[in-house]
């Protein structure tokens, strides 16, 4: 939704990092418009590669589940995740 809302009001240059199991054409807009980028927010490296240059970052990372086996996940995800993405 964001993206969409993004390429609507005219923005350009918008790149996007996505689950390498995510198919980024489900989302109904001209994906050709998007540079995408498949990885993980726990991949430092790989972060502040994409991230070089970059003026803006929107961070919607997030792994949602009710199940508390997943928890330590969760947090991992929420903690170290961010934590890369401000370093980065």
């Amino acid at each position: 939704h964001i993206v969409a809302l993004l390429l609507a009001e005219g923005y350009k240059n918008i790149t996007c990092l996505t689950r390498r199991d995510v198919d980024p054409t489900f989302n109904g807009f001209d994906v050709a418009k998007v540079s995408w980028i498949s990885g993980d927010i726990l991949d430092s490296p790989l972060l502040e590669e994409c991230l070089n240059d970059t003026d803006v970052v929107i961070h919607t990372a997030a792994m949602v589940t009710f199940s508390t086996e997943n928890k330590k996940k969760q947090l991992e995800i929420a903690r170290t995740g961010t934590a890369n993405i401000v370093n980065a």
